[in-house]
């Protein structure tokens, strides 16, 4: 299993943006620049605390620490990592949720057509 790609919104530093990983990725920039932030995204979501924690996050992750807006509505914070390249145990447990990444296009294929799940540009 490799990550291939994640988007946060109104997460600490990061307002909105994605990060994709076509491969082996390193994160290089400045402080402050978001490469801490991007992973303790991911780990908010694939990280083995992530069931154990009552509360996994607070006021101060959320961006700009705004987590209510003017109609006090709250705020959310969003995280979609997309993982690819699953083992089969793996694709036995998440039979039922997968779709299916185009390599190429960096994008999630709709359906999935038989004709393009067999190509070699194709990850589940």
């Amino acid at each position: 299993m490799r990550i291939a790609r994640v988007t946060i919104a109104n997460f600490r530093g990061i307002l909105t943006g994605t990060v994709e990983f076509p491969g082996s990725v390193v994160l290089v920039g400045d402080n402050n620049a978001g490469k801490s932030t991007v992973f303790e995204a991911i780990d908010l979501v694939l990280g083995p605390e992530r069931l154990s924690r009552s509360s996994v996050i607070d006021e101060h992750d959320f961006y700009a620490g705004r987590y209510i807006d003017a109609s006090g509505n709250p705020i959310p914070i969003s995280v979609e990592v997309l993982v690819i390249d699953l083992n089969e145990e793996q694709l036995r447990h998440f039979r039922d949720h997968l779709e299916w990444w185009d390599l190429i296009s960096a994008s999630l294929i709709d359906g999935p057509p038989a004709e393009r799940t067999d190509e070699d540009r194709t990850a589940d």
